[in-house]
């Protein structure tokens, strides 16, 4: 469940991509989130990702507050930019790096969408396409 209530927020106090928004989205069903270039769409992510704050207004997501960016929220969400880095390791070495930050991997689904996507565990992170990155 998600819970916006007169968000407000904008990277300049004089250019407000969002002013006084309000919605809910429900659990069970699927959203899809539309408009233009810098409409505000990653912005709105990268604020229920609790990546920027909201200038006024609230945010409720699963029940928290993103922005106290509490552990139980996170390790349930996450949030891949357009544009990121990936580190110069293989696969091995960055799930035993990072799984244990989420205490529901799970380690046989993980196996099973590598296969299922044809994701190289033997190549470096770093030296992947930009497609086998996003999958």
């Amino acid at each position: 469940m998600i819970n916006i209530n007169n968000l407000n927020f904008g990277y300049s106090k004089h250019k407000p991509l969002f002013k006084n928004m309000s919605m809910r989205l429900s659990n069970g069903h699927i959203y899809g989130l539309l408009g233009k270039n810098g409409a505000g769409k990653s912005t709105l992510l990268k604020n229920l990702a609790g990546l920027v704050y909201a200038q006024s207004g609230t945010l409720e997501v699963m029940g928290y507050d993103p922005a106290k960016r509490q552990p139980a929220l996170l390790e349930q969400i996450c949030f891949i930019p357009e544009e990121f880095y990936l580190p110069s390791v293989k696969i091995d070495a960055y799930i035993k790096a990072n799984a244990p930050f989420y205490k529901n991997f799970d380690h046989n689904y993980f196996t099973n969408l590598i296969k299922e996507f044809d994701i190289p565990v033997e190549q470096k992170l770093i030296n992947m396409s930009y497609g086998q990155k996003k999958k």
